[in-house]
């Protein structure tokens, strides 16, 4: 931006600095929700001091604000594998004769994400003091079979990521110059890991899922 590297942006999220410094982009757990946007500046140049430490650009976000009309939104997103094309095929190199082509087809890892979500605003003391609210959560699900050649045979594995993402926000008009403003945002995410093994396969008890009776079972979770 501004003929400089992403590196030299700064992301501004109500005010507090969430850049990445090893990516040069929002951390990705600030990466706030549409729903839950009330502005986005973008400077280029000749930005206040308050944004100092920019060689490039700021891109100012600032969360959505209660006011004395309340108002609220339920919402929810929903895409799987059924909805979307498989992956492009292309032709390669045989592999029985390299002077031979082959179509090679990828198969598509079955998945679901459904986004539902939650928010609320309005004033708690009127034309003082206003609250706003929310909730927007991801849930997904991936599931991969690859047939591997013996003797090691087909094998399962799943993975289930949960996320949430909470913003708590509240503006108090001190004075007709003075406005102080207050956000929470709590962004938690869990990844849980289940490979489905096969007869033979040699797994330690402490490895094993003990919410699963089952012994071709296996669990990570990663929080």
């Amino acid at each position: 931006m501004n003929g400089a590297s992403a590196l030299e942006n700064v992301f501004v999220l109500d005010g507090v600095d969430a850049t990445d410094l090893n990516q040069g982009q929002l951390r990705s757990a600030n990466a706030i929700p549409c729903e839950f946007i009330g502005e986005i500046q973008i400077e280029t140049g000749g930005y206040e001091a308050e944004f100092g430490g920019a060689l490039g650009g700021v891109i100012n976000v600032r969360s959505e604000g209660g006011s004395n009309t309340f108002h609220g939104e339920i919402n929810t997103q929903f895409t799987s594998n059924l909805l979307n094309s498989r992956p492009r095929g292309f032709w390669q190199a045989s592999p029985a004769s390299a002077s031979a082509a082959d179509f090679f087809a990828p198969k598509e890892d079955k998945y679901r994400t459904v986004y539902p979500g939650f928010n609320q605003g309005g004033a708690l003391i009127e034309n003082r003091l206003f609250f706003f609210q929310g909730i927007q959560a991801t849930f997904t699900r991936r599931e991969r079979n690859i047939a591997y050649a013996a003797p090691t045979g087909a094998r399962r594995n799943s993975t289930e990521t949960i996320e949430h993402f909470t913003v708590s926000r509240l503006d108090w008009a001190a004075t007709k110059k003075l406005n102080v403003s207050s956000s929470d945002f709590w962004s938690p995410t869990r990844v849980s890991f289940a490979a489905h093994l096969q007869p033979g396969d040699c797994l330690p008890e402490s490895a094993r899922n003990p919410f699963r009776n089952s012994p071709d079972f296996l669990e990570v979770a990663v929080t």
